[in-house]
């Protein structure tokens, strides 16, 4: 479907994937609307993602874009693990890594992550390779959720106004 005011097409996430894979060679950027909790903090439900096709091997550290062929869905995952064949990926607010993966999984690599209207750039500089090994070992996930409690306690008690 056609956004007439935009002038942009809304694709499904199999589509997304293979025209993706497509414009690997083009270096055309693609643009998508994130869904979901997976990758938070960094990646909230309902920012937009700009996606490149892969022109090098993805690096640990990297967000990445494949296709998930189980559940029929577009997912953007941080790479925690590369060999010289094989790729893993996790959501940052995940317990559980995703499948093993190769090259040719990948549709593309997430190179700038927008919110409302401004860029999100923490997550995605040289900060990017301590947050994967953070994931891989489930640091990553358990200490988000220690911080949100410890904040909800400090800044949502009641305790704190006598």
């Amino acid at each position: 479907m056609k956004n007439q005011s935009t002038n942009e097409k809304t694709v499904s996430a199999k589509d997304a994937g293979t025209l993706l894979r497509e414009l690997a060679g083009r270096q055309v950027p693609f643009y998508g609307q994130v869904k979901g909790t997976s990758m938070l903090p960094w990646i909230k439900d309902g920012d937009t993602v700009t996606i490149i096709p892969l022109t090098a091997p993805p690096q640990t550290g990297n967000i990445i874009a494949f296709y998930d062929k189980l559940n029929s869905r577009l997912v953007t995952h941080r790479v925690i693990k590369t060999t010289p064949t094989q790729i893993l990926t996790k959501g940052d607010n995940c317990l559980a890594p995703d499948p093993l993966m190769s090259r040719n999984d990948i549709a593309g690599r997430v190179i700038c992550i927008k919110r409302i209207e401004h860029i999100v750039r923490f997550g995605m500089g040289t900060e990017a390779y301590l947050i994967a090994r953070l994931s891989q070992f489930n640091v990553l996930p358990v200490a988000t959720r220690l911080v949100k409690k410890i904040h909800r306690l400090l800044f949502n008690s009641a305790w704190l106004l006598q």
